[in-house]
């Protein structure tokens, strides 16, 4: 029997650090299948353990985040130190080109479409206007 002091530790890895539960077996010397039957039984210190420990992750909030990325990026996490850079210097701006073709200007073309189909509708008798349509 564990007591709620591991299950705390154990909430603590598995909610605050997203560790999977292969990595918390090790960690507190415990079977994998422990804490899988804690899980899928919901075991009631389990469960009130997990529920304390997301209740402080939502106490703590943005500065626990923060602390993930910094954490994140110090220990080499090239997505968390990607994230941390894009929110205090600000995404990299990605310069896109568009030309049509042979490199010319792009062709607009949309209100050749919108005259045709207008010119069909009447052909074919709707005499609505396009931006009114039929009640």
């Amino acid at each position: 029997m564990h007591d709620y002091g591991t299950k705390i530790k154990a909430a603590w890895l598995r909610h605050g650090n997203g560790s999977s539960w292969s990595h918390i077996a090790t960690a507190l010397s415990i079977g994998e299948s422990t804490l899988r039957e804690w899980d899928s039984k919901g075991d009631e210190e389990w469960v009130r353990a997990c529920s304390d420990v997301i209740d402080e992750m939502r106490r703590e909030g943005v500065g626990a985040a923060w602390r993930c990325l910094v954490n994140g990026a110090k220990g080499g996490n090239v997505r968390a130190a990607k994230e941390l850079l894009d929110r205090v210097e600000g995404a990299v701006t990605q310069r896109q080109e568009l030309t049509g073709a042979n490199g010319g200007p792009v062709a607009l073309t949309w209100w050749e479409t919108l005259e045709a189909a207008t010119a069909r509708d009447k052909d074919n008798g709707n005499t609505e206007e396009p931006d009114n349509p039929p009640a």
